[in-house]
């Protein structure tokens, strides 16, 4: 019904806004982004503004429709002699999300939009990380829907197109350094648009502000605040893992040096030879995966003949 009612609206005042609403799944890893071999991307034609909402909540997104769109876009800025501010804003955003980058634009030679980065290093979308192509083209098609929706608002429909956006596991492929940031990255580029992101990363779930999370695997589903925690402390008091300070295999010899020092306690008032040669069999099982680690194993020996 307010859909109905906004498109009603839009038949008499053009300026009505549409909100922003899509879906990025965890299988978003926008692998057709570009043809195979250049020149093959063919502009797209013009447009309604609800192509904004074409696909929307589809999980697994195609990147071809927002190239092509783009394309459209930086040949119609080469006929006037300047970049659309539209494109600018796209640009603009893309360069917000992407670690190190400072500028960007669709290059007509690679077929494709290029970053470049601090380094002065220029590369295209098509050649970036899985971290970084995912980012770009997930902000890209954003940026795009936000201005088809509201192409009155021009490059302010970035900042200005409400919605909500739904994305799951948006740690995708990015370094733990990216991930602390790109919460507030986003947030930042779109600021009128709400976020809901699932995730398992703690170094999303430290970074997120007051009252942002919610465990789903507990029974209080009350936001929480874990920004002043430590990546450790998420990962035990929020997310459930045991001792994260320390590797599996440390808590494995933990265990086995502890249940060593149980059985020669048990074995020091046993004087039956029979049990003395049961309890010798388990202290050399209870040493054989770790013979790699000679020192351990030296020393658990150390207490053995201690007590023989």
């Amino acid at each position: 019904m307010a859909m109905q009612d906004l498109m009603a609206r839009n038949l008499e005042d053009d300026d009505v806004i549409f909100p922003m609403i899509a879906y990025y799944g965890a299988n978003r890893p926008w692998l057709d982004q570009r043809p195979a071999h250049q020149g093959n991307t063919v502009p797209a034609k013009p447009i309604s503004r609800y192509a904004g909402y074409r696909n929307c909540l589809t999980p697994s997104s195609s990147a071809r429709h927002m190239m092509a769109w783009i394309k459209r876009l930086a040949l119609i800025g080469v006929q006037h002699g300047r970049t659309l501010n539209t494109l600018a804003g796209i640009y603009q955003a893309i360069t917000n999300c992407i670690e190190h980058a400072v500028n960007a634009r669709f290059d007509f030679d690679e077929d494709d939009i290029v970053l470049e980065f601090r380094n002065s290093e220029h590369v295209p979308l098509r050649l970036l990380s899985d971290g970084q192509r995912s980012m770009a083209a997930t902000v890209a098609d954003i940026a795009m829907r936000c201005s088809q929706l509201n192409p009155h608002l021009n490059e302010r429909a970035i900042r200005h197109t409400p919605g909500v956006i739904l994305i799951d596991e948006i740690d995708l492929h990015l370094h733990p350094r990216w991930q602390r940031g790109v919460v507030e990255q986003l947030s930042c580029t779109f600021p009128s648009i709400q976020f809901v992101a699932a995730s398992h990363s703690p170094f999303i779930i430290q970074s997120i502000s007051q009252g942002g999370v919610i465990n789903l695997d507990s029974d209080d589903r009350r936001p929480e605040t874990p920004k002043n925690l430590s990546v450790e402390d998420v990962a035990e008091e929020i997310m459930g893992v045991e001792l994260p300070q320390r590797s599996k295999r440390f808590r494995s010899m933990l265990r086995a040096a502890e249940e060593y020092y149980a059985v020669l306690e048990s074995a020091s008032a046993v004087q039956d030879q029979d049990a003395i040669r049961t309890i010798g069999q388990k202290l050399d099982k209870l040493e054989e995966p770790f013979a790699d680690n000679p020192a351990y194993v030296a020393f658990l020996r150390l207490q053995r003949n201690g007590k023989a």
